[in-house]
């Protein structure tokens, strides 16, 4: 009885990571800051329409939109957010690190020539700053975040990621990480331990930021803050140390958000598991008749 018992415990241990769910993530404003013009881009998600569509306007009454992966975004958008849904990502292969991933993107397409009036250019300063419920990601490796990339030059070796993961170990923290997609390299600069924060539960909200503070500088710095929409706490402001570089090779970045499920490796397909747990079954039931014998 007691091997039996232990047989269909383990294959229930089994069944429950192999159906693992992923995490439905939720973005509810995206700003970006340029210059100190705070409503040079504002998106409050609250039109219904899910990325590319945008309800912000540049100030040279030009509509904004974002360039998405899936296109568009599956969504919903509803409630002033952005629903996102990692199962519901775009299947590819990252170019880092050769896993499969399951990927939800979007970039506000900004300008990308030398003219200093328009875009995210290396002569501005800027901030862009993501505000997503405070969501902790079931999955290991899954993510939600904000990022500056060069996405569509040659090289796309220009990327700053500051985003909320589990990691492979089973922490929730946040990363701040720079990238080469052209090298195939990916640094972690900083990072942040969320148990650590006291009275973490009660916080439902986390703003992501991303900062060029120098015209004459390529650094990007990252913070975060965590946001009680109650204001029964102060919110809680943290910096991240390091700084990612911009700017090597063209004078653009455009900003944006994203979700990734990583797909887990070597996971069983249901069959293969009935399979096996009707093995286990039939070993279990044989070395009862055995005993009995005996």
């Amino acid at each position: 009885m007691k091997l039996r018992r232990a047989v269909f415990a383990g294959l229930a241990g089994i069944f429950f990571t192999a159906n693992a769910e992923a995490t439905t993530f939720f973005i509810d404003e995206l700003q970006i800051t340029r210059n100190g013009n705070t409503d040079w881009f504002v998106d409050p998600f609250d039109d219904g329409n899910p990325p590319p569509s945008s309800e912000s306007v540049f100030p040279d009454d030009t509509e904004a939109s974002y360039i998405t992966n899936p296109n568009p975004l599956p969504g919903p958008e509803a409630n002033s957010r952005v629903e996102l849904d990692t199962a519901d990502g775009t299947p590819q292969t990252s170019s880092v690190t050769g896993r499969e991933i399951l990927l939800q993107r979007a970039r506000v397409r900004t300008n990308t020539s030398d003219d200093n009036e328009r875009g995210l250019k290396d002569t501005h300063t800027f901030q862009v700053r993501g505000l997503f419920d405070l969501v902790e990601p079931t999955l290991p490796l899954e993510i939600y975040g904000i990022r500056l990339t060069d996405f569509g030059a040659t090289d796309a070796n220009d990327n700053a990621s500051l985003w909320v993961q589990r990691t492979a170990t089973g922490e929730w923290r946040v990363r701040f990480l720079e990238a080469d997609f052209g090298l195939g390299v990916f640094d972690e600069l900083d990072s942040f331990l969320l148990p650590d924060v006291a009275q973490l539960g009660e916080y439902e909200q986390i703003a992501l930021m991303l900062t060029k503070g120098d015209v004459n500088s390529s650094s990007v710095t990252a913070s975060f803050e965590l946001i009680d929409t109650d204001a029964s706490l102060a919110n809680v402001e943290v910096d991240l140390g390091g700084s990612a570089q911009l700017f090597d090779g063209e004078r653009w970045t455009r900003a944006g958000f994203l979700a990734v499920q990583v797909v887990p490796e070597s996971v069983p397909v249901p069959a293969t598991l009935l399979l096996i747990g009707l093995g286990l079954v039939g070993i279990g039931y044989r070395r009862r008749k055995q005993t009995m014998a005996d």
